[in-house]
C-alpha cells in the first residue's frame, strides 16, 4: 500500500513537487504515438502488421525507420506497453561483425546487429510498463535519431 510518505520521497526523488501531476504513458496506440512523434517533427505513417498490431514509418538522420508495437491489447484500437524502434542498411560494404561488436561496447542506448546477409541493423527497445511521460518517450526518439546519424557515420 502507498503512503503519504512513500509519494512524498517519490516525489522528491523525481524532482518534483508532492502536489504535481505528470501524465504517464503506459499503454498507447498507434494513432496516439503517431501523434506525439509528429508533434516531434518527425514523419509518421501509421498502418499495421500481419498481427494488426500498430507500426509506424518515420525517418530519422536521412534513414526509414520502422516503429512496432509491442504488447498489444485486443481492443479497438489496440493499446500497446511496449516500442521498438528500428532502421536497418543495406551497405555495398559490410561493416564486420569486430565493427558491430566495438559499436555495442561503446554505445549505451542504440543497439546493433548484422542480419543473415551481413547488412547493418540499429534497434531501441522502449517498456512503457510502469508510465513514461511523453518529455521520456521524446527524449527516446531524440537519442535514437542522435545515435542513428552516428551509427551510419561509424559503418561507413
Amino acid at each position: 500500500m502507498e503512503t503519504k510518505e512513500f509519494r512524498r520521497a517519490s516525489a522528491a526523488l523525481a524532482g518534483a513537487p508532492a502536489h504535481a501531476q505528470v501524465q504517464l504513458i503506459e499503454r498507447v496506440s498507434g494513432s496516439e504515438l503517431q501523434r506525439l512523434i509528429q508533434a516531434w517533427g518527425y514523419r509518421a505513417d501509421l498502418s499495421t502488421d500481419s498481427e494488426s498490431d500498430p507500426i509506424i514509418r518515420s525517418a530519422m538522420s536521412g534513414a526509414t525507420v520502422t516503429v512496432v508495437f509491442y504488447g498489444c491489447t485486443k481492443e479497438d484500437p489496440k493499446r500497446c506497453d511496449s516500442l521498438q524502434l528500428s532502421s536497418g542498411f543495406i551497405l555495398k560494404i559490410k561493416p564486420s561483425r569486430e565493427k558491430i561488436d566495438e559499436w555495442n561496447r561503446a554505445q549505451r542506448y542504440l543497439k546493433t546487429f548484422l542480419d543473415k546477409e551481413d547488412d547493418p541493423f540499429a534497434q531501441y527497445d522502449v517498456s512503457l510498463v510502469g508510465g513514461v511521460s511523453a518529455d521520456n518517450l521524446k527524449d527516446v526518439f531524440r537519442k535514437f535519431d542522435s545515435s542513428l546519424g552516428k551509427f551510419m557515420s561509424f559503418v561507413k
